[in-house]
């Protein structure tokens, strides 16, 4: 299907739950838009199924997130100016300020 042919969609408003956040930055990978917010949550959009497929949930908002090409990992920078790489494949949250 082209990207002609779907709805198109008002971030962060039309995701469940989402609708009172402010998108903090993004990034695009082949596969997924990715984005955080100010209140922590690490979204991936799947643009081949134009739906959300994974969201994760971190204690603080996230202020800058680099995904690699696949979208298979996500570096990202909190509000503490701490960084985690977030893999969502198996739900593996990487804190770089502990190793």
């Amino acid at each position: 299907m082209s990207s002609q042919d779907r709805d198109p969609k008002i971030f962060p408003e039309e995701l469940q739950g989402l609708h009172d956040t402010l998108i903090t930055c993004l990034s695009m990978s082949n596969d997924f838009l990715c984005f955080g917010t100010d209140v922590g949550h690490l979204v991936h959009f799947s643009l081949e199924h134009w739906s959300m497929i994974i969201q994760y949930r971190h204690s603080i908002g996230i202020r800058a997130i680099y995904t690699d090409l696949e979208g298979t990992r996500i570096a990202f920078i909190d509000d503490h100016n701490e960084g985690f790489v977030y893999m969502p494949v198996c739900y593996y949250l990487l804190d770089l300020y502990k190793t």
